[in-house]
């Protein structure tokens, strides 16, 4: 809805992320702690995208990322067939990676608002993100919080201290 924005206020420390993968084959390791996901066109799924719009996750390195789906084409699975080849389902086509920054000690606080055909991420109160998502205006979506290992071999934990919703109308 125009004028309608979506906010979500979190507070999240991982615990220990490079022992967690130490013993990880994977070539990108990476744990997603924040997500914008859709249900699709209407509230029973039709139509929805398999990828997040959204995923704020830390990768080995030491650095937050913020990974934005670019476009709102299915790009795997039996859906995607027609469009795995496209131009815009390239990995470097499909996603925009913004670097949040090195990740402190102990808690940083993450702002998402999306709204008004625009997805904003500030970390520690300073914006790194404004992206353009018109193109993902016909999806309902909804936020996803949780410990997300995109590694082999180990397991992984944060501390939420703070998550908040709210919905903005002006």
């Amino acid at each position: 809805m125009p004028h309608t924005f979506y906010h979500l206020n979190t507070s999240l420390e991982p615990i220990n992320q490079e022992a967690s993968m130490k013993n990880s084959t994977s070539k990108q390791n990476e744990i997603t702690y924040l997500q914008v996901h859709n249900k699709g066109e209407t509230v029973d799924g039709k139509n929805n995208i398999p990828h997040p719009l959204l995923r704020i996750v830390w990768r080995e390195g030491g650095h937050y990322w913020a990974v934005v789906k670019d476009n709102a084409l299915i790009c795997k699975g039996k859906k995607g067939k027609e469009n795995m080849n496209k131009p815009e389902c390239k990995s470097e086509n499909a996603y925009k990676q913004y670097d949040l920054g090195k990740a402190k000690a102990g808690a940083t606080d993450f702002d998402i608002v999306v709204g008004n055909k625009m997805l904003v991420v500030k970390v520690d109160g300073e914006q790194k993100v404004n992206h353009n998502i018109d193109y993902w205006s016909h999806l309902l979506s909804y936020f996803k919080v949780g410990v997300y290992n995109q590694f082999t071999d180990g397991e992984s934990e944060a501390h939420f201290y703070k998550l908040d919703y709210q919905v903005e109308h002006k």
